[in-house]
């Protein structure tokens, strides 16, 4: 499997022909994400945790296309069948956004953060 850096939102995954892909969850993915729907992202990913399949598909295609820029949509949509499905596909996504978009440990003036219980 390639290699990774889950802190820039990076998710490898590979689809049952044995082919891999890194998908990539950034900043610019997201604004891309953004765009396509002009609601917020976290908007978007509700929609997407939902399992709304179009949504799905933008979030692949967002992820995908910085490594596989000419991945068509037929092609997107392919590689969602091959990974068990939306399902599987929606985990990536918000896993990559999730990964790449942390929860603060400090404040911005540097004290910790109040954790809830059990945290």
């Amino acid at each position: 499997m390639a290699a990774t850096n889950p802190l820039q939102g990076e998710i490898a995954f590979s689809i049952e022909d044995g082919r891999e892909f890194v998908a990539v969850f950034d900043i610019p993915a997201i604004v891309a994400l953004e765009d396509m729907f002009d609601r917020p992202s976290v908007q978007i990913a509700a929609q997407i945790a939902q399992g709304r399949v179009g949504y799905v598909r933008a979030g692949m295609l967002a992820g995908l296309r910085r490594r596989y820029p000419d991945l068509t949509l037929e092609e997107i949509d392919k590689i969602i069948a091959t990974i068990v499905g939306e399902k599987r596909a929606a985990m990536i996504i918000l896993d990559g956004i999730s990964h790449a978009f942390p929860k603060p440990k400090k404040s911005i003036e540097g004290d910790p953060l109040p954790q809830g219980p059990g945290q």
